[in-house]
């Protein structure tokens, strides 16, 4: 695999609400141009989080990147088993969660980076957490939901899925939440 480089451009005109009622725009290239960029080691298959201005991204190279997302430079790297592949990050209270490829779902200080608690399902995880009411909701390739207290990774409730989650489990499953809520 090739190194990934995160590009983050800026775009000074944009047509007003655009973006919220999904017609497409166009922008003049004069407009555009390259504000930073960050080499990792291998691809990125996940999409970016920002909050707090910090961009945090996992990569295929096994690396959680923390980065500024003004400037682009690194603030903390965190490095788990395997690969992050698929599992964008969210952030709640402070706290960044993601999965990786060794199974585990990780709650990460969103500031510095140092692991708060990690929960080991089995297998590789490609589904993005989503947090709600202070609950971990993230799907696992060993077919199962998770519901994980947000603050301390104790496991509430699991939901066999009878196949792999991989998807964002509160846009799959936010009928399913409200019943069992």
């Amino acid at each position: 695999m090739f190194p990934v480089i995160i590009f983050v451009l800026s775009v000074s005109i944009i047509t007003s609400f655009a973006m919220v009622i999904h017609e497409p725009i166009s922008v003049r290239t004069e407009h555009v141009h390259l504000k930073w960029r960050y080499k990792t080691r291998n691809a990125v298959l996940s999409s970016p989080f920002i909050y707090n201005d910090v961009l945090y991204i996992g990569s295929t190279d096994c690396d959680f990147y923390a980065l500024n997302a003004s400037t682009g430079d690194l603030i903390w790297k965190f490095h788990t088993g395997k690969p992050i592949w698929g599992s964008s990050a969210t952030v709640w209270n402070g706290i960044v969660y993601f999965g990786s490829l060794d199974g585990n779902i990780y709650a990460l200080n969103a500031t510095d980076g140092s692991k708060i608690w990690t929960y080991f399902t089995s297998v590789g995880i490609g589904s993005s957490p989503t947090v709600f009411q202070g609950i971990v909701y993230v799907g696992s390739r060993n077919t199962n939901l998770y519901a994980l207290n947000a603050t301390t990774g104790m496991k509430k409730w699991m939901y066999y899925a009878e196949g792999w989650v991989d998807g964002s489990p509160l846009g799959l499953w936010r009928s399913a939440l409200r019943r069992l809520l």
